[in-house]
């Protein structure tokens, strides 16, 4: 018979339930698009990667301005977290986005519609902050499913690809 061994957390480890209520409540800011809570939630020097769209924010000032374009290019924005597994500080979900993207109008003045995409997210907790999340979405599969060509994926996405311009870091 062998006995079970509960895992000791150390100072630096989040504690499990404590990294889920604030991934969930990260998920619930940002269904409201409250960049201010979700801010909040995240620790001061974050990352915020999106490698779908090559964008990588590294502090406060590029993890804000990274919300904003996202939120800009799908003002509707609604995750839905349904599994999550963890691992030392490390949680990762699995859900689904619902967005309608919105194109310049230089690209589109059709109505888009709305679709739903798996997506599969990385949080990474310290000092009982989320550091890092990286943000896994098939972009391509979001603009086939609303009858968008590549180009204007391209075009579109040159809000993101450009973002040095607005001074974040690329992946």
């Amino acid at each position: 018979m062998t006995a079970h061994i509960e895992p000791t957390l150390t100072h630096s480890q989040t504690h499990h339930s404590q990294m889920l209520e604030q991934v969930t409540a990260l998920a619930q800011a940002k269904n409201q698009q409250d960049i201010e809570s979700s801010l909040g939630i995240y620790h001061q020097d974050a990352e915020l990667i999106t490698p779908s769209l090559n964008a990588h924010g590294i502090g406060a000032a590029q993890v804000r301005q990274q919300l904003e374009l996202f939120f800009n290019v799908f003002p509707d924005y609604k995750v839905t977290l349904e599994q999550h597994a963890f691992n030392g500080n490390l949680l990762l979900a699995t859900g689904q986005v619902t967005v309608t993207p919105t194109l310049s109008p230089a690209i589109s003045n059709k109505p888009l519609p709305t679709v739903t995409v798996p997506v599969f997210i990385e949080f990474h907790f310290k000092d009982g902050k989320i550091t890092k999340e990286v943000f896994h979405l098939d972009i391509e599969h979001i603009y086939k499913k609303s009858g968008l060509t590549k180009q204007s994926l391209y075009m579109n996405n040159q809000l993101f690809i450009n973002t040095k311009k607005a001074g974040l870091h690329h992946a």
